[in-house]
């Protein structure tokens, strides 16, 4: 099955029309993990046209993204020019063992194969690293108004989710299946999803 992300016109609405949630997303995570310097190296797996890779800048010194559509990456690289931008899959990171501070999975994990994904990231991960897994299904409604969900509808309107094999994920489901990573993660990631 051909790549359902790889056309022109879904890379263009991932590069253009997607709300500005990963600044504030990776605010929370800095916060609640206390971050005080920035990391080395911060990779984002399936980052898709940049937009997530962008928001990393912040807490690393170098940003790089991986994604194996083609399209994502072409736009990626005008979205965040001073990141590196990589084809590949998070099954298979195209770099060393423990050279990575922070890995960041912004709505990209529900299309992995989770076990050698993990165990990737694992490899790749320095000492003490930290893998932020997030989405955007819990965030897409505002609790006292529409204007947001009648966004999201505006925005699959015009860009229609492509058929994929994607599967469901939670913070629950991640933590049965990350074995090898600690219970701090899990709560970073709790604490992002709410």
């Amino acid at each position: 099955m051909a790549n359902p992300f790889g056309s022109d016109d879904i890379s263009a609405g991932y590069a253009t029309a997607r709300p500005p949630v990963h600044p504030r997303v990776m605010e929370r995570v800095a916060a609640g993990l206390g971050w005080k310097n920035p990391a080395r190296r911060a990779l984002d797996l399936g980052c898709g046209a940049g937009v997530s890779t962008r928001a990393l800048r912040a807490y690393a010194r170098q940003c790089i993204g991986i994604d194996p559509a083609l399209a994502m990456l072409q736009r990626a690289r005008g979205i965040a020019p001073d990141a590196q931008f990589l084809a590949g899959k998070a099954e298979e990171v195209p770099l060393g063992d423990g050279c990575v501070d922070v890995i960041t999975a912004a709505g990209s994990l529900n299309y992995a194969d989770l076990e050698p994904c993990f165990r990737e990231a694992a490899r790749v991960l320095a000492p003490q690293g930290v893998l932020v897994v997030y989405d955007f299904a819990p965030g897409m409604r505002f609790a006292d108004a529409s204007g947001l969900e009648h966004w999201f509808a505006g925005f699959r309107s015009r860009y229609p989710e492509p058929p994929n094999e994607a599967r469901k994920l939670s913070p629950e489901i991640l933590a049965e299946l990350s074995s090898g990573f600690m219970c701090s993660t899990q709560t970073a990631l709790r604490s992002v999803s709410r």
